[in-house]
This record gives C-alpha cells, structure tokens and sequence, in this order.
C-alpha cells in the first residue's frame, strides 16, 4: 500500500492525536445566530459545545482550530519526503533528523551511501543523534501536509524525522456547521436515550444507534478524521 496515503489500515503506529474532550480554547466552531442564518436551526451554544466533543473525538483531534502538534516520522526508503498527519498546515515550527540503517530490506540504500561517504562509519558507532534541520530549507504542502526535506550534513538522506508544527483550520468549513446541526437535529429527536421508535398503523419499529454521529455526519466530517501515522 503507498505509504504516502493519508488514509490507510494501521500495522503499526500510533493515533494521531487523542481525542479531546471539548475544544481547546472553548470558541465554537459555529455560533447559534450563525447557525439561525444559514440553515434556520436553532441550536442553543452548550449543545453545540457538546457537539464540540462529538466532532473532537471522531476527528481524533483535540480541536479543528489551530492548533500545535509535535509527530516523529519515518521517510520511505529512496525518498526525501513525508507526510504531517494533520492539515491544514499553517507553519514549521522546528524540525530535525537523523539517519539510521534501518532494516535489512533496505541493505541496498545502505550500500550505495556506504559507498558514497566513509562518515556513514561514525553514523552507525553509535545511536543516531537528532540534527537540527532548517525549516527555511524545507518545503511543505498546506493542504495535504507533504513535506520535502533536504540532505542531512553527512550528504545522506534522513530515515526519520520529528517535526513541530501548527496546523488546523482558521474557518471553519462549512461542511463542519452542516455537521453540526445534523447532530444537533439528531439529539433533538433522539433526547437521552439511544432507541428511537416509529409507528405507522400497526407497524411499529425500534431503531438503535451507538453513536448521536448520523451517516450523514460523519460523510461530512470524512475529510477531516485523521486515521493514523506510521
């Protein structure tokens, strides 16, 4: 699977960031008059700072706003580039890396730079240090998060990188507020519990969900969950 993917199946790895419980500095992501406005729902502000944590968790984000995050990671073999899990990106903040031989599966890469500079020896005497990297020298893409490298100061490609930067969202799209009252519509009809019941004549139906997130919610808060990281 192209380990470029923002979206893929986790082997190993960790979350992205853990799911907050409300948003960090409390400012709503839509404000009931706005909500009044566009899509005349009325949706009182603490059940929209309750939706806060809905759309939180499911993003595994602790807020869509800006935001900053710190991640450790790996570069594919024969590639000077990665991806920052977490978009928009807004600025590098700082960044370093280092240089390790890896795995056996990439025993090639590591005998082409063997040959290439005999400082690789004192790279591999002893645990790879962290290097500080230029961020003026870096060059990232805001909306997908791919970020180019450059060479390390031994002339080689870096294995793995640790990147602080800030990211996140300075307005809020309008598919997040769109979310929002179909949740906001979805508590309202379901209240406290989390059976809803229909009767037409004689037909009567009980419909259960785990979650107050519709099908519809969550289509619109796809392109902002982020899944995992390698």
């Amino acid at each position: 699977m192209p380990p470029l993917r923002r979206t893929f199946q986790v082997n190993a790895g960790v979350m992205a960031a853990a799911p907050a419980v409300s948003s960090v500095d409390g400012t709503l992501y839509a404000a009931p008059a706005d909500l009044l406005a566009l899509y005349g729902c009325v949706v009182a502000e603490e059940k929209i700072r309750a939706i806060h944590s809905i759309i939180d968790s499911h993003c595994c984000r602790p807020t869509l706003w800006p935001y900053e995050y710190e991640h450790q990671l790996a570069i594919p073999a024969d590639r000077q580039e990665t991806r920052l899990p977490v978009t928009p990106v807004i600025r590098l903040i700082a960044a370093s890396g280092r240089y390790g031989y890896g795995r056996r599966d990439r025993q090639g890469y590591n005998h082409v730079y063997g040959n290439y500079n005999a400082l690789l020896v004192l790279a591999g005497a002893a645990r790879p240090q962290w290097t500080e990297i230029s961020i003026d020298a870096c060059e990232v893409d805001a909306a997908t998060g791919q970020i180019y490298l450059p060479y390390s100061t031994l002339i080689l490609p870096y294995s793995m990188v640790r990147v602080k930067y800030e990211a996140g969202f300075i307005e809020i799209p309008v598919a997040v507020k769109m979310a929002i009252v179909e949740i906001a519509n979805n508590m309202a009809a379901r209240g406290v519990s989390d059976r809803q019941r229909y009767v037409v004549g004689r037909v009567a139906q009980n419909f259960t969900s785990d979650s107050f997130l519709t099908p519809m919610a969550k289509q619109l808060l796809q392109p902002y969950v982020i899944t995992s990281l390698l």
